[in-house]
């Protein structure tokens, strides 16, 4: 009877435990899912005039997101096709490139929170103290606190990026669940020769004007630029891409991108200073031959 007694009271405190220490759930969750073999490359799109895909970056190509708030604290998963790399640093310009994870959180208090991984380092709206980041195979996840509990999801867009400056290659993949999409137009083609001012103009529309923008011309991911309508000079004769990036005035982006097309001659490279050495020669015969003619005149008539 003791025993029954005891198991009794056992049970009844294991009750009266786990009411005291109830279980926290997650404010918040979400899932999302992104297409499959959707990544862009940038070039030959560029090349072609139309979006070109392709399934050779798996490390990139993001599947699924996940997204979970306790109380202040955040965590965000993003899930690739394949395994994610760690290649590169965007901080050294001698880099032959690298390999990019980023997340936009967009909050109800108006708030927008700036993720960034590169090969082992992770930064959160610049700063790296402010966040905790583990990768296991395919998925990598981000864990940071929100400015107040009482802060809530609004809006995410990832976005994820392989640059090869050695191949001239970029690819890129991205999900937005925005509730505003900014369309933006960088212009162009643009044309110029070596040495000279390029004038760059562009537009955008739709989310919450004014916008700020940022414009990258050699590549490097890095703004050149945060004006409108800038002027840019190219050092030598090639074809670049150059990037736009727009944000709006609550924190929505956009972006496009341009060609341009620099010539090493003073013309544009319609080929006709390279006939110009011709047209001289040409020219000094005539005038010797006209010479000449002159002086047989003469020395007839004499």
């Amino acid at each position: 009877m003791t025993k029954k007694i005891l198991i009794v009271g056992l049970i009844i405190c294991s009750f009266l435990i786990t009411a005291a220490c109830p279980v926290t759930a997650a404010d918040e969750e979400m899932t999302l899912e992104d297409d499959q073999n959707d990544v862009l490359d940038f070039l030959k799109s560029e090349q072609q005039g139309i979006e070109v895909y392709t399934e050779d970056k798996p490390n990139i190509d993001i599947l699924l997101i996940e997204y979970s708030k306790t109380g202040k604290e955040v965590t965000i998963s993003i899930e690739v096709k394949g395994i994610i790399e760690d290649t590169g640093d965007i901080e050294d310009p001698e880099s032959s490139g690298f390999v990019s994870y980023n997340v936009a959180l967009y909050t109800s208090e108006g708030e927008t929170y700036e993720i960034m991984y590169v090969n082992q380092q992770c930064t959160l709206n610049g700063e790296i103290e402010d966040i905790s980041w583990d990768v296991d195979g395919s998925v990598i996840t981000f864990t940071f606190d929100l400015e107040s509990a009482a802060d809530t999801y609004s809006s995410i867009e990832v976005y994820t990026t392989d640059l090869d400056y050695t191949k001239l290659e970029i690819f890129a993949d991205d999900f937005a669940d925005l509730e505003f999409v900014i369309t933006v137009d960088a212009g162009g083609e643009y044309e110029g020769n070596v040495g000279e001012s390029i004038s760059f103009s562009a537009s955008a529309s739709e989310g919450t004007p004014p916008y700020n923008w940022s414009w990258d011309f050699d590549g490097d991911f890095n703004t050149d630029s945060y004006k409108q309508n800038p002027t840019w000079t190219f050092d030598t004769a090639d074809t670049f891409t150059v990037f736009l990036f727009v944000e709006d005035s609550i924190g929505y982006t956009g972006s496009d991108s341009a060609t341009v097309v620099i010539s090493s001659s003073s013309n544009g490279g319609n080929g006709k200073d390279s006939d110009s050495p011709i047209f001289i020669f040409v020219a000094l015969i005539v005038i010797i031959v006209i010479a000449g003619i002159a002086v047989l005149v003469y020395v007839i008539r004499r």
